[in-house]
């Protein structure tokens, strides 16, 4: 008669000591512990990405009442402290979806980055006096831009697609100076103290596109300041 085999069975694990309301110290956490499955951990961005103020995808209707406010609230506007001394302001145009649509009109021939830039830029200025007189010189000096200029930038454009790395040289070579020119001007004319942000900035500008209208804020006040105060119009 054989003896029955004896049961394999393994000893149960030890159990863990209690940490009787204790916190165990670092060095025991070394790495995640088990079970635990880190990609699905909630993980919530800053509230600047979850809830941006402005953003393009929020213009979808031009603002009318605020376009046919826009001129007598610029002409009735206060003086602002901080400007050149004995500069006259000229009329401007308040931030407003309406007011900012000039960008999107003319992108037949401007190039996309600028025209996203362009329009986060006028919509985050400031309702005030200089930075209204910077809104509406800005566009006016936009629609002077000579007609065979538009439309060499806007062949340029058409070729975007085939060769975009010749497309940006053209766009550096004839667009970025202009543009970064009607800046100047219009800082100077809207009786800033201080300029835009220097001219390398602008290559960026033109070139990439920034659709988060806050962070474009963010960046004019803090690098082209009306008054040369970073953080402030």
């Amino acid at each position: 008669m054989r003896a029955a085999p004896l049961a394999r069975t393994r000893p149960p694990p030890a159990a863990a000591p209690p940490l009787a309301g204790r916190i165990a110290p670092p060095a025991r956490f070394r790495g995640p512990a088990p079970g635990w499955d880190l990609a699905r951990v909630p993980v919530h961005p800053p509230a600047v990405v979850r809830e941006p103020v402005q953003t393009l995808r929020r213009q979808e209707a031009p603002d009318a009442a605020a376009a046919e406010i826009a001129a007598a609230a610029a002409t009735t506007a206060p003086a602002e402290p901080g400007n050149v001394p004995g500069c006259t302001l000229s009329p401007g145009l308040t931030p407003s979806f309406g007011n900012c649509a000039a960008y999107a009109a003319n992108a037949w021939w401007l190039p996309d980055a600028y025209v996203v830039n362009a329009t986060c830029a006028c919509l985050a200025t400031p309702n005030s006096p200089s930075a209204n007189c910077v809104r509406q010189t800005l566009q006016t000096r936009m629609a002077a831009t000579p007609t065979a200029l538009k439309l060499a930038a806007a062949a340029a454009k058409s070729t975007a697609w085939l060769d975009p790395a010749g497309y940006q040289l053209f766009v550096q070579a004839a667009l970025t100076p202009r543009i970064y020119a009607d800046h100047v001007a219009a800082y100077a004319g809207c009786c800033c103290p201080s300029g835009p942000a220097p001219y390398p900035a602008w290559i960026g500008v033109t070139t990439v596109p920034i659709p988060v209208c806050d962070i474009v804020g963010l960046t004019i006040r803090w690098f082209g300041s009306c008054h040369g105060t970073p953080g402030a119009w």
